[in-house]
């Protein structure tokens, strides 16, 4: 049940309520390169990477002078064949709670504003660490639903969350 509703994930795209462009366009933004900067930092410039959940491949010219191989997986279809067409690296379609991969061969998960999406996150923070090698890395961002601003617009952020059935957990920093 869980892997047929992951990949219909297409159907849910575009149906909640829009983000601001000052988030898409500066915030996303700049959390990704923070991100970016510190997987490079704290990682050997030949790693086995797998971005969970990936998008539309964006991370990866963050971070490609440190992966010997960069992977991704993502459930929705659209955004896979952005990726394709930007990105000449290994993607499939699929979902976190399920990873295709045998076990301890990367030395790097990411999940990068992807956990919120999983119909089960503690499922699939356990299969990226059963892809790690041992001492292997999981690199998470996680959207603040305690923010400031959310506060601040409370109204606002309640329709949102209401709405967004494309966002199945709405994370506090406590969690």
């Amino acid at each position: 049940m869980v892997l047929e509703l992951q990949n219909k994930w297409d159907e849910l795209i575009g149906q909640s309520v829009p983000v601001s462009k000052l988030t898409t366009d500066l915030k996303w933004v700049e959390l990704t390169n923070k991100l970016a900067n510190l997987i490079i930092k704290n990682c050997n410039g030949s790693s086995l990477v797998l971005d969970i959940g990936a998008g539309d491949g964006s991370l990866y010219f963050l971070i490609k002078k440190i992966c010997r191989l960069y992977a991704a997986i993502e459930p929705s279809g659209i955004m896979v064949k952005r990726f394709r067409s930007k990105v000449n690296n290994y993607i499939c379609q699929g979902i976190g709670e399920d990873l295709p991969y045998q076990s301890g061969i990367f030395d790097l998960a990411i999940l990068n504003s992807a956990l919120d999406h999983c119909f089960n996150p503690v499922s699939v923070i356990a299969e990226a660490y059963r892809i790690l090698k041992p001492g292997g890395k999981i690199f998470l961002l996680l959207t603040n639903e305690g923010a400031w601003y959310k506060n601040l617009f409370k109204k606002y952020n309640l329709l949102r969350k209401n709405n967004c059935r494309e966002h199945l957990f709405h994370f506090i920093p406590g969690d």
